[in-house]
């Protein structure tokens, strides 16, 4: 019983650090571990409406039927994850911002490299059209107030909402999502400091968005998989200039891109490789685990 126990908590530490770095989805992690379907079933017994449905006294009926225990230990492991990721990811970019952002520039990098070629076949003049709609609405995210100053409160609801969906979808980064609206790091600053204005929003908006996803599944993937994926690639590209290390920033908006000196630019190209080369290899392994699992159903 007790190895059972720490075995979803682990579970849960395992998603919980995916769900930390943009380009790793949380949800893969649940699929490849076999879990995925139980999270789902469990996850949709708390729609908006199971308040008016719940009933005190059957308490213990509804913790067996949504089973509670799985996701008590499961979402415990995801919250220590998170927590000693957040600790690391704000001091890494308290003491070394640039070259924390060439660590992500790579990881996204990676990203698009690995969508570009699973999706290579269905390149044509439609993609390119959907993918320069993604690319449009991503660059223009780049023009929101930087992350130096105050980010919008309805932001919070929208990224809630977005990036605790998509944490929920094999295949979508939950942190990518939050790198493409620009509030990775203010978020990071927000669960450091704990301003409980900003996470009560921002989990609200992530409520929904859990609940939304379970219900209606992953509807756009399934009706419209190709214009979908073409879209997101679009938006990381559009949205990757807020990556780049080397901003020059005017009041609350980024104005300019530059190059710095040759050696600072070296030692954060090697940084950038090294995360797309990690990125791109755990990529490659989740693939043949998962082309392994599919073959051993057979």
């Amino acid at each position: 019983m007790i190895k059972s126990k720490f075995k979803i908590f682990f579970y849960g530490v395992m998603m919980g650090v995916a769900d930390s770095i943009p380009g790793v989805s949380g949800g893969t992690v649940a699929l490849l571990l076999g879990i995925y379907p139980r999270l789902l079933r469990a996850l949709s017994y708390f729609k908006p409406t199971f308040i008016f449905k719940f009933r005190w006294h059957a308490l213990s009926e509804f913790w067996k039927d949504c089973d509670g225990a799985f996701l008590t230990q499961l979402g415990f492991g995801i919250l220590v994850a998170i927590t000693s990721a957040v600790h690391i990811l704000h001091n890494l970019f308290e003491t070394s911002a640039r070259m924390t952002k060439a660590g992500l520039f790579g990881l996204v990098t990676a990203v698009i490299v690995t969508l570009i070629a699973e999706y290579r076949s269905h390149i044509n003049l439609k993609t390119f059209f959907f993918l320069g709609v993604g690319f449009f609405f991503g660059l223009s995210i780049n023009y929101l107030p930087s992350s130096g100053v105050e980010v919008p409160f309805w932001m919070w609801f929208l990224a809630g909402f977005l990036s605790l969906s998509a944490m929920i979808l094999p295949g979508i980064s939950g942190s990518l999502i939050l790198v493409i609206l620009g509030v990775y790091q203010p978020l990071l600053e927000s669960l450091y400091y704990l301003e409980l204005k900003v996470l009560v929003m921002f989990f609200f908006g992530g409520y929904l968005g859990l609940t939304f996803t379970c219900s209606m599944a992953d509807m756009f993937f399934k009706k419209y998989p190709i214009p979908t994926v073409f879209i997101m690639i679009g938006l990381i590209l559009g949205s990757m200039l807020q990556l780049w290390p080397w901003q020059g920033i005017s009041g609350d908006k980024i104005t300019s891109f530059y190059f710095p000196s040759n050696k600072e630019f070296k030692f954060a190209a090697i940084i950038a490789v090294t995360a797309f080369f990690i990125l791109l290899s755990l990529s490659l392994g989740t693939k043949l685990m998962m082309s392994g699992q599919k073959k051993e159903r057979c």
